[in-house]
């Protein structure tokens, strides 16, 4: 982080795959995300989670993850077991993994809305960050210290205090912030 010149806030990050790279952002920030739920993209939802599903029908809830017919944030969950993955037109469902433990998006994430879907956010895999090399993701930035990001970004909105943000981080009800 770059204030009127000097390095106010560093910290390392995991970024996207020779496959799946990171794409080169210049954009605002317009909120943060705490507790997030991971709506899964269609590529991964196609390419892996279906896969997996097929394989074994417990996938989903192994993984926190729900089934939701529709796009509306209020759509029901549906039963996994009611669809033909062999057939099944995936612009009518999605796939999204609960917030809490295990969630790929960790505790927080931090919007600034681009045509790419890409967006930094914590992960539950910190010990990516100790790998020389730190291309695993599928695009977004995961960040090594996701509670110095959310202090420093709400720092002129004095009623986020460490406390508070490290409690909506760990409600496990999603909740955004502008």
């Amino acid at each position: 982080m770059i204030e009127h010149g000097q390095s106010v806030l560093t910290m390392d990050v995991v970024t996207g795959k020779k496959e799946s790279p990171t794409p080169m952002l210049i954009d605002q920030m317009t909120h943060v995300v705490f507790s997030p739920y991971w709506n899964i993209p269609s590529s991964i939802m196609r390419e892996e989670t279906i896969p997996h599903l097929m394989k074994d029908p417990a996938y989903l809830e192994k993984n926190n993850m729900e089934l939701i017919a529709g796009s509306s944030d209020s759509a029901a969950a549906i039963d996994p077991g009611s669809i033909d993955w062999s057939d099944t037109d995936l612009s009518s469902i999605r796939i999204r993994q609960k917030p809490g433990r295990g969630n790929s998006l960790g505790l927080v994430k931090f919007i600034f809305p681009n045509h790419f879907n890409v967006y930094l956010h914590d992960t539950p895999a910190p010990a990516l960050f100790d790998r020389i090399e730190r291309d695993f993701s599928h695009g977004c930035v995961r960040i090594e210290r996701p509670l110095d990001l959310a202090k420093y970004v709400l720092r002129d909105q004095p009623e986020w205090t460490e406390d508070k943000i490290e409690a909506r981080m760990h409600a496990g009800v999603e909740r955004s912030v502008p």
